[in-house]
């Protein structure tokens, strides 16, 4: 009855969004022939992941801790499998030592790049811990956009600022991207009932405004490295205040999709990348052409058919 209960009074927006976010990851990790055109939105993917967390950690930061930790070794295990099998090295191939060191401290994953997201998740629960247990919360929120600046200055506007460019893993962690975006999320959690005052359409066209913006400071930076722009930060506010303006009541495929499987579909998606990159340079050159305009989809596709058969040998809940 209570699940019942639960389920009736959830925004199914939300979950609609996590499905979109997940498609996102997917246009961000597949080659595509229009990936400029693309890049620049998808970036808020992650964002807005870190951004919706906060409202799936009812059950207590330490059960979601020990849930989000067997999750990121059994990923680890199947992407080392894999690459051990398919003979695939990950870009960032490091000696040993330095990748133990990118792992512990930057989240950077050996086997799979990411993963990097559940490694600063466990990272995130593992502060929020701390910061509840001694009521630093209001603090936190100053160090939010310190954190954010830091993260952009490291990454997308590097080159430009500082005249250097570093290891992604530098700006894409715990620290500048994983805890102030969990912060702003738990910030908007808060001032849920203030914020939706406001007209859905006001932040319906800052979703217009951050996206436009998003596209000029990628033709400005020329295809930089980095995973956020500064538009990227308010762009993914604004389709989160958005959404939850949107008070969706009853559940559709979408949503029901997006509820149950897109965790699995971004831990799972590289695999179908990694597989089908290999047979699909094998087929003839019109194959090959058709594949790097429909990747995404097919890689959607095939990712929920991998669930489906994970489901079937119980391997995988839902």
């Amino acid at each position: 009855m209570a699940r019942k209960l639960v389920t009736k009074m959830r925004n199914h927006s939300i979950d609609i969004l996590r499905l979109v976010c997940a498609f996102l990851v997917i246009l961000l990790h597949v080659g595509t022939a229009y990936y400029s055109y693309t890049e620049p939105i998808a970036r808020s993917a992650v964002p807005l992941f870190y951004l919706l967390s906060v409202y799936f950690y009812s059950g207590g930061v330490k059960k979601n801790l020990r849930k989000t930790s067997w999750i990121l070794v059994a990923g680890s295990l199947l992407y080392a499998t894999v690459n051990y099998i398919l003979d695939i090295e990950e870009v960032d191939n490091f000696p040993l030592l330095k990748s133990i060191v990118a792992f512990v401290l930057f989240n950077n994953n050996p086997f799979a790049y990411h993963l990097w997201y559940l490694a600063a998740y466990i990272y995130v629960l593992a502060g929020m811990i701390f910061i509840e247990r001694y009521s630093l919360l209001r603090i936190s929120y100053w160090a939010i956009p310190l954190l954010l600046v830091m993260g952009i200055l490291l990454g997308k506007y590097s080159e430009s600022v500082l005249d250097n460019t570093y290891y992604s893993f530098l700006s894409r962690n715990f620290l500048f991207l994983g805890i102030p975006f969990f912060l702003t999320g738990h910030y908007i959690k808060q001032h849920k009932e203030k914020l939706l005052q406001q007209s859905s359409k006001i932040y319906l066209g800052g979703v217009a405004l951050f996206a436009s913006l998003s596209y000029a400071e990628s033709g400005w930076l020329g295809g930089a490295e980095g995973d956020l722009y500064i538009s990227t930060v308010f762009l993914s506010i604004c389709a989160l205040l958005f959404t939850l303006s949107c008070h969706v009541k009853q559940e559709g495929i979408m949503s029901r999709i997006g509820r149950k499987y897109s965790l699995h579909i971004y831990i799972l998606h590289l695999f179908n990348i990694k597989l089908l990159s290999i047979f699909v340079s094998r087929m003839p050159d019109a194959w090959q052409v058709f594949y790097t305009f429909a990747s995404p989809v097919v890689i959607l596709l095939a990712t929920w058919c991998l669930i489906q058969l994970l489901r079937t040998f119980k391997l995988i809940k839902g």
